[in-house]
This record gives structure tokens, sequence and C-alpha cells, in this order.
């Protein structure tokens, strides 16, 4: 979640540097409101995807908390906190935006929302994102694909 997504990164291109076999040790992760440099996102992300790697990647427009960090490093929006900024076929990019949070800044809602729970269950499990409770949509703006979270609101 949030800053341990930029950890779990981290081991990953380390892993890939020293073995160069990420998918046999790390075949699927959860990014969870990524709080991450745009730049080290979409490199890091890219490689393992390329790789065989699968990422389940959960971000929010309303996430105020990714966005003070996507301002304070003077990066241009979208950020992967709070958009998509890599197109995969191994990424799955599922906007939560009608999610639940518990908090002002709209930054736990991979960790408060059932819909949410239950989406990153179904990841684990191999459920593909059409059998799950998720809507595909293409963004008019910059085209890019992806999915929103269906909830009970």
């Amino acid at each position: 979640h949030s800053m341990g997504c930029y950890l779990v990164l981290s081991l990953v291109d380390r892993l890939h540097q020293q073995s160069g076999d990420v998918a046999g040790i790390f075949s699927k992760a959860i990014l969870d409101a990524p709080d991450v440099p745009t730049w080290f996102f979409t490199q890091i992300c890219d490689m393992c995807a390329t790789q065989g790697c699968e990422f389940l990647h959960l971000y929010s427009p309303n996430d105020k908390a990714v966005d003070a960090s996507r301002v304070r490093r003077a990066i241009e929006p979208p950020c992967p906190g709070n958009g998509v900024v890599l197109v995969h076929e191994r990424i799955q990019p599922v906007n939560c935006a009608k999610a639940v949070s518990n908090n002002t800044l709209n930054h736990d809602y991979g960790r408060r929302d059932g819909f949410t729970l239950m989406d990153q269950r179904d990841f684990l499990a191999g459920i593909p994102p059409k059998e799950r409770l998720l809507d595909f949509v293409v963004d008019r703006e910059s085209g890019f694909a992806h999915w929103d979270l269906r909830t009970g609101r």
C-alpha cells in the first residue's frame, strides 16, 4: 500500500538485476494506491510485465495523499496513485473512485472497501477482470483502457 509499493518495486528491480528471473519469484503483485514516481512505476512494471509478472494496479482520482506527493515531486498528472500511467496486457488498472474510504484523504480504500478487497482476492485467485465486479472503460482524454470498480454506491 502507498509507499510500500515503492519498496516492492525496488525489491523486484533488485531481484531482476541479480537473477534476471522476476516472474519465477514474483508472479503477481497488488499495487494499492501506489505512491511511486511515475518514471519508476512505468519502468519497473513494464520490465516485470514483459517477463510475465501480473499486476493489479488500484488507484483513485480522489486520493489526496498521492496527489500531494505528486505535487511535492513536481510530477504532471496522472501519477500511478490517481490514474493509468502504463498500458500492458499483464497490468490490470482498476479505478477505485467509488470505493469507501475511512479518512479525509481518501487513501485507505484498498484496505477498507469490501468491493476492493474482494477484487484483490479474485485477482490473486486468477479470476479474469471481465468476470469480476468491474466495468471496462476507455478514458476519452487519454485513450487508456482501465476497469472501474463496481460498488453498492
